[in-house]
């Protein structure tokens, strides 16, 4: 009995850890990290939040998709994002889908940080829409990287 009552002790301690590895593993962590630049086109007319909405049309001519519900994505709901030349630092998963880790735009050469900001909340989004404490509209800033 005792032996049984270890045995499952030990189980229940060890399966979270199993788990994280499993999670770490599944997270492609080996994926190529890429950085590209160009710009953001809308796959359909309504350009809704779905990360499959936009593409990603690099530099070089080479079209990119985005992985199914990467939050990084919504950025490109905002037009002015999607107007501007990005640089897009992601992992590069199959099929030439990229998982968003950073957006930065490019004005003049030089690489903006782009983010939504509610001054009241204090707090800092990578999409816009409402504030999830106040409910206020997040302001949109692209401010110049050193």
């Amino acid at each position: 009995m005792r032996h049984k009552i270890l045995t499952l002790l030990f189980l229940i301690l060890l399966a979270p850890i199993a788990s994280m590895a499993g999670a770490a593993g599944a997270g492609g962590e080996d994926a190529p990290l890429v950085i590209l630049r160009g710009r953001i086109n809308c796959v359909d007319q309504s350009c809704d939040s779905a990360s499959r909405a936009f593409e990603f049309a690099a530099t070089g001519g080479k079209l990119y998709t985005f992985v199914e519900g990467d939050e990084l994505a919504l950025i490109f709901r905002d037009a002015r994002v999607r107007s501007r030349e990005l640089q897009i630092t992601a992992r590069l998963r199959a099929q030439d889908r990229l998982e968003i880790i950073k957006v930065k735009s490019i004005v003049n050469g030089q690489l903006h940080d782009l983010y939504y900001f509610c001054e009241v909340c204090n707090i800092t989004a990578y999409g816009p829409g409402p504030c999830p404490c106040c409910r206020n509209e997040l302001e949109f800033f692209e401010k110049p990287l050193p």
